[in-house]
């Protein structure tokens, strides 16, 4: 009895291994395109300043910034900029300034010119609005379900003391990274110039791309001096000011990526290779201590093909029962984590290579089962013939 429970602890304990090295295995690539392709749609500018408003208090203390000061620092160390736009996001409403809750926080305004001045600064063409008119742009993470109950949900808007219609342009997806939406929002309403005028400003933005790319002190110098400049002010009006340099999300982002993939690819393998070995051997330890029934088998007049097929039965059920455990166990998992991450692993990633790094793991996975569990089948024949 007390080998029976062992030797299920043990199973447990192996399924469990083989559990945690296949998530390892399949996460390694999928957190690290997931990095990478976000890093993709967040670097977008050299230079990316954002004041958002925390205080729903006072309406003065919303943002109102001169960022002159940041031309002036890269210009002084050789890196001018090429084009730049300050653009300011607007509250549709007076009283959306109160809404600062995570379920209820709302969708801001962009005006038509500071759009397209935006959308060129990345080769976009420019869009035009017809009077009262307005379109949308959304962030990549929004999916289509939700845009199309959005959508038709806000087929028309009210703006202050305007009412606009939606535009014959679809909604717009241009990559133009997270800062531009408000919190909790993937979608913001660009509206006609003049409207804009007498709307209340919410967030301000300000995008840059310099005529050569900046160099790594440069930026985190110039992150340095933003975050001091900005400090006394920000403390005074309770917004938060920040800065992102493609120059170090790019180095961050690559070594981060590198970092996580090295990690999980090292404990996957080194999981799996123990968990594979220590089958292995009580394999062996099993072929030791059943010799004398298989010698029994033999002497009885049973076919040597027949007893390698007995033998092929027993390590195909003890050998596979723990990996066909954690197999499932670990298949339920990674479902249930792409479910929950659909919009993003679909943004950044694509579910096409999700699925591709999954089947090339599991190949992987398979052929070093195989190798295994034919190297102990081979031995596992041989420690019993040998001692006859």
């Amino acid at each position: 009895m007390i080998k029976d429970l062992r030797e299920k602890m043990e199973e447990s304990l192996i399924a469990t291994t083989f559990l945690f090295s296949l998530v390892a295995l399949i996460s390694s690539s999928m957190l690290s395109d997931w990095a990478l392709g976000y890093l993709d749609k967040r670097a977008i500018f050299d230079v990316q300043v954002f004041t958002v408003y925390n205080n729903i208090e006072t309406k003065e203390n919303l943002p109102n910034i001169n960022y002159n000061f940041i031309d002036e620092f890269l210009k002084k160390r050789g890196y001018p900029f090429k084009d730049r736009v300050k653009v300011e996001t607007y509250f549709l409403d007076k009283d959306d300034f109160h809404k600062r809750y995570k379920n209820d926080f709302p969708v801001l305004g962009i005006s038509l010119s500071d759009y397209n001045h935006l959308i060129s600064m990345i080769g976009a063409s420019p869009i035009s609005l017809e009077p009262n008119t307005f379109a949308t742009q959304w962030q990549a993470i929004a999916n289509e379900e939700e845009i199309k109950e959005f959508m038709e949900a806000h087929d028309t808007i009210q703006v202050d003391d305007n009412v606009l219609v939606q535009s014959n342009y679809p909604p717009l997806d241009n990559n133009l990274g997270e800062s531009l939406y408000n919190l909790y929002t993937d979608v913001i309403y660009i509206l006609p110039d003049e409207i804009c005028e007498n709307l209340m400003t919410a967030n301000m933005n300000y995008y840059g791309i310099t005529e050569k790319p900046i160099s790594f002190s440069v930026a985190s110098e110039l992150e340095e001096y933003l975050h001091t400049t900005m400090e006394n002010q920000d403390l005074v009006t309770m917004n938060t000011t920040d800065i992102r340099t493609k120059t170090i999300q790019q180095n961050e982002g690559i070594s981060g990526t590198l970092m996580i993939r090295l990690i999980l690819i090292y404990l996957g393998v080194v999981l799996i290779v123990m968990c594979f070995t220590i089958l292995s051997l009580q394999q062996l330890a099993d072929s030791s201590d059943f010799r004398y029934r298989f010698q029994v088998i033999d002497k009885l007049g049973v076919p040597k093909i027949r007893i390698n097929k007995i033998i092929l039965k027993q390590m195909s059920i003890w050998f596979g029962l723990p990996l066909v455990i954690g197999l499932l166990c670990g298949s339920v998992m990674i479902y249930y984590f792409i479910r929950s991450s659909s919009a993003q692993l679909s943004a950044y990633v694509g579910m096409k290579t999700i699925l591709v790094n999954i089947l090339l793991t599991g190949l992987i996975l398979f052929i070093l089962f195989g190798c295994y569990f034919a190297t102990t089948w081979i031995l596992f024949q041989r420690n019993i013939e040998g001692n006859k």
